[in-house]
């Protein structure tokens, strides 16, 4: 059995070796479309190497297929989103 993570109705199941490429930063919040691509909004990294946070922090949304590749991004660490979340796809978008 995979091993999960959290409780109640939110239990998650740890995918070992997903995603297949390095997210430099903090993933805040993630979302799915119809088609299985995962949309993560994610936190820069800052120059100290600290995690930006949701006050004046920065950050991009990295779009990977069911595998874990990446298959786009919005923005990268020199163009970015302030605060990229929370993700959501409207109806018209999946």
């Amino acid at each position: 059995m995979a091993k999960r993570i959290g409780f109640g109705n939110y239990q998650y199941e740890v995918v070992e070796h997903w995603p297949k490429v390095e997210i430099r930063g903090a993933v805040a919040d993630v979302c799915v479309d119809a088609r299985g691509r995962v949309y993560a909004g994610v936190r820069n990294p800052r120059e100290d190497g600290s995690v930006s946070t949701i006050l004046g922090g920065v950050g991009h949304v990295l779009i990977l297929d069911r595998d874990g590749h990446e298959v786009g991004s919005w923005g990268n660490l020199d163009v970015h989103f302030v605060n990229p979340a929370p993700v959501y796809l409207g109806v018209n978008h999946v």
